[in-house]
């Protein structure tokens, strides 16, 4: 009997937070617009041509450029249109909360609410570069 209620003691540690609190809830909102901007910047400049202005031989030259996905992970699913822009996205979701939830099953809280903030920030950067070139 001393075993079983040894281990009722251990394993009735309180959690932190609920998973799905406010707080994770909005870490999520704010990387799924994160996403969604850098989907709809990336899908509006696929295709463009573009001038670059390249030095050739000391000159410098105009030359036509046709504006295409660099990533070759995200080339796979923004190539397809909106269909695998929005795959890619719901795959980029599905394994951060994925992440986030190990995370937090495991008690690293502040690695759970850094994950989405990292991934908003990164996606936030790439919607303004695709903006403004």
């Amino acid at each position: 009997m001393h075993g079983l209620a040894a281990t009722a003691q251990r394993s009735g540690r309180v959690p932190a937070h609920r998973f799905f609190d406010r707080t994770n809830l909005l870490l999520t909102g704010a990387e799924t617009a994160a996403l969604l901007a850098d989907g709809i910047t990336t899908q509006n400049s696929l295709g463009q041509i573009r001038t670059q202005y390249r030095t050739v031989n000391s000159v410098v030259m105009p030359v036509q450029v046709r504006i295409t996905e660099t990533d070759p992970v995200g080339k796979l699913f923004v190539n397809s249109g909106w269909p695998g822009t929005i795959a890619g996205g719901a795959l980029t979701i599905g394994s951060d909360l994925g992440l986030r939830y190990l995370l937090h099953r495991t008690n690293h809280h502040r690695l759970e609410r850094l994950v989405p903030l990292a991934l908003a920030a990164s996606n936030t950067f790439a919607a303004i570069h695709n903006a403004r070139y």
